[in-house]
């Protein structure tokens, strides 16, 4: 069984919120309570839920924007 840990504390997300919101968004607001683009590739996403975070990261050659958001998806699912 899988299980996400809080890699930040609870009093330190509410910063960590602000900084992100001002990342972009584009095409994520069913993701997480905040989810953002890192970059303008979209070769990083990071997203919060309840005090979780989770960073995922995908290089490549291709356009990584799908396949990028489908495992943070699943990740983000996996959370209870």
């Amino acid at each position: 069984m899988e299980r996400a840990i809080p890699i930040l504390p609870a009093d330190d997300i509410r910063v960590a919120k602000e900084f992100y919101a001002e990342k972009g968004k584009d095409g994520l607001a069913a993701l997480g309570d905040l989810a953002c683009w890192y970059n303008d590739k979209h070769e990083e996403l990071h997203a919060f839920k309840g005090t979780n975070f989770i960073s995922v990261e995908l290089r490549g050659s291709q356009d990584p924007t799908k396949p990028i958001k489908s495992v943070m998806k699943t990740a983000l699912d996996r959370l209870k």
